[in-house]
């Protein structure tokens, strides 16, 4: 079957949060997709999930470095118009996210349209539309980092596997350099759950990005203005949960 949309989920050990992933996938009014599961070998109930499922997926498998490894892998593996990424543990806003990115997409002609954002906090949503200019790309990340769809042609550019964190940015900077034509559609909602590898390893994450906007010529004042603020904001936040703690 010729699939028109593939959705890259990598996974590990993801069978928490998974079933809520699919069972929102499941309700999706467009359906011609297939799923590519880039597994890094879980030991739980995972890939049994998605075998209960009864979606068309396929596991990309192998003994990957690196997550972002094996989501180039897949990547490498695309044969649809269309693709998107998927955390295992976010979720889509509706049951018409995925119709509604592939209508701009073929509507407005473009490459790759990003969706609005809710952070998920255990249970709590907060809200955040994607009202930036994509001119800050190149200073700093613009979210999400997953959720976006973009055209076929674009899958020829990799994540780079040098970075564990911010790879996700870097991606984006480099297609957004690419001259290919980006779109926000804030109508639909991409759900991120905070807590998660890119989350847990915040201070990292900011190094990384913060290399990869200086390396890619980004105006030099926006850069450390944006990231010494962010680190200041990070220590604040660690010495005033450490002071609790303590308390």
């Amino acid at each position: 079957m010729n699939y028109k949309l593939t959705i890259v989920i990598a996974t590990l050990n993801s069978q928490i949060y998974l079933r809520r992933t699919l069972s929102i996938l499941k309700k999706q009014v467009f359906k011609n997709f297939i799923i590519y599961v880039a597994d890094g070998g879980s030991k739980d109930k995972t890939l049994e999930l998605f075998k209960k499922s009864n979606l068309n997926y396929k596991i990309i498998s192998k003994k990957d470095k690196s997550a972002e490894e094996a989501v180039n892998n897949c990547f490498k593996k695309i044969k649809s118009d269309y693709y998107t990424i998927l955390g295992s543990d976010d979720f889509y806003g509706d049951k018409f996210y995925l119709q509604n990115l592939i209508n701009c997409i073929e509507d407005k002609n473009i490459d790759l349209v990003m969706p609005g954002l809710a952070f998920i906090y255990g249970n709590k949503k907060i809200y955040k539309a994607s009202n930036y200019n994509f001119n800050v790309v190149r200073y700093r990340p613009i979210f999400p980092g997953y959720g976006w769809m973009a055209k076929k042609k674009v899958s020829k550019i990799l994540f780079n596997e040098k970075y564990k964190v911010a790879s996700d940015y870097d991606f984006l900077l480099r297609v957004y350099k690419k001259k290919y034509k980006f779109y926000r559609e804030n109508n639909s909602i991409y759900c991120f759950r905070v807590g998660g590898f890119s989350t847990s390893n915040y201070f990292k994450g900011l190094v990384e990005a913060k290399d990869i906007a200086i390396k890619s010529k980004g105006p030099r004042f926006n850069i450390y203005y944006v990231y010494y603020l962010q680190f200041l904001k990070y220590l604040l936040k660690r010495s005033l949960q450490k002071l609790i703690k303590f308390k």
